[in-house]
């Protein structure tokens, strides 16, 4: 039985949603939602008679995952705007006579995907459909890290044992402070700005416009230099391209990666313990800073819009499906505002 047949009322609808601008149309035209449904494909359990609950199409559910990380909707709130806004039944195809998912059906359906890997592979496709179009500007690599707050508030006090960063390197150490024990044993302590914080850490690498190339993610006490080689590897930028950071990533062995794959030295550069930074090494920093503004920026972005601050969910694999998803959000929200001379709609 066909669920989504086409109502005049849908007709009517439709007609409208012509004559709008909205960023949902945009979206739209810039994806091969073909190929995104051959991902989805393996999640779809329509003709299984047991998940009758769940018989939605894997792409009308991942629409409405994409509306509810882009506008920051929690599941209850996504199953109402579902009931009543147009746009979003159209952008997602339903039809005024279609059912809509409750907010259990939602979860689970999250659940669904992060299980079967869904985010990564649509986050990496989508990259390779704005590649494939010349879209992606790979003249740079700026790498950055963030943390993420732990959704959870630890409970009971305990010791525990840090990493203090030197400007001679790392140095391990017991620290005795009052610290608690959490729901989220994912997570781990770190000290920032003064301030001890529990959560993770989100590591990026943008190029020069912004757009997202890789997400990674970790406890919260795992060094930002220690990621670069994972992030080259993953990443792997084009030869004789320039890769920057800030002082965080600045080591022999992090040079040597970059001069082993042939990418141009573009790490800020750290005092040497009782030795002022030379001149040279000074201008060096400041230029580097100038580009490293990009990587910031996004961090920004990320933060004041999706919400990147503190993570909404418990566990290391499911923060970092929201984090890989919000990625993915970003980057479609970034590629509609670059210069359209750049881009072939898809």
């Amino acid at each position: 039985m066909n669920r989504n047949i086409l109502t005049f009322a849908d007709e009517q609808v439709n007609d409208r949603i012509k004559s709008i601008k909205h960023i949902l149309k945009d979206i739209k035209t810039m994806i091969d939602w073909h190929r995104i449904s051959k991902i989805l494909s393996k999640t779809d359990y329509r003709n299984i008679n047991y998940y009758g609950r769940d018989c939605y199409s894997p792409l009308v559910m991942f629409n409405i995952l994409l509306i509810q990380r882009m506008y920051g909707y929690s599941d209850r709130e996504m199953e109402n705007q579902m009931l009543f806004n147009n746009l979003y039944m159209w952008f997602c195809g339903l039809s005024f006579d279609s059912p809509t998912p409750d907010h259990v059906t939602i979860h689970r359906w999250r659940e669904r995907f992060i299980e079967f890997g869904i985010f990564q592979e649509v986050f990496d496709d989508f990259h390779s459909q704005l590649l494939a179009k010349g879209y992606i500007l790979k003249d740079a690599t700026i790498v950055d890290a963030s943390l993420i707050r732990s959704a959870a508030r630890p409970r009971n006090k305990t010791i525990i044992e840090v990493e203090t960063i030197t400007e001679d390197g790392v140095e391990k150490q017991k620290v005795a402070i009052e610290s608690e024990t959490s729901v989220d044993p994912d997570a781990k302590w770190t000290f920032k700005n003064k301030e001890w914080e529990y959560g993770y850490k989100d590591h990026q690498a943008v190029n020069s416009d912004g757009i997202i190339l890789g997400v990674f993610t970790t406890p919260a006490n795992v060094h930002d230099g220690t990621m670069l080689p994972d992030i080259i590897e993953t990443i792997k930028p084009p030869k004789k391209s320039k890769v920057y950071a800030d002082k965080a990533y600045d080591s022999t062995k992090n040079r040597n990666i970059l001069h082993k794959n042939k990418l141009k030295d573009g790490l800020m550069r750290k005092k040497i313990k009782n030795q002022p930074l030379d001149k040279k090494h000074i201008k060096f920093n400041k230029s580097i800073s100038k580009i490293r503004f990009v990587v910031e920026r996004t961090y920004g972005t990320l933060k004041r819009m999706y919400n990147l601050g503190r993570s909404k969910y418990i566990g290391l694999n499911k923060t970092h499906n929201w984090c890989l998803f919000g990625a993915f959000v970003f980057n479609l929200v970034r590629a509609r505002n670059l210069p359209r001379d750049r881009f072939a709609l898809i």
